[in-house]
């Protein structure tokens, strides 16, 4: 994950978001990830990266859910920049 995205939330965050997650179950199933965008930025200076956005299809204990996945590409490194987990059960 990247630096950034890590420093977006402390740890009593990260604890309650995995809590969150928790109640979803356990996950019976996920389906292939599709591309839903992507797009590269270049500058003079730096490093040129690259972002692509996945939606993952998953079935938890608790009924369906998606997974918006965004990674960067830079540097010959790809790094998680972004995991958002979407589902009815987590709305409650």
């Amino acid at each position: 994950m990247t630096q950034d995205a890590y420093n977006i939330a402390k740890p009593e965050q990260w604890d309650l978001y995995i809590k969150k997650l928790s109640t979803l179950g356990s996950l019976k199933s996920f389906e292939q990830a599709e591309l839903q965008n992507w797009h590269s930025t270049a500058s003079i200076g730096s490093a040129s990266a690259t972002y692509a956005t996945y939606i993952v299809p998953m079935a938890f204990d608790t009924g369906p859910a998606h997974l918006t996945l965004t990674l960067v590409s830079s540097n010959d490194k790809t790094l998680i920049r972004s995991i958002k987990f979407s589902s009815d059960i987590l709305m409650q």
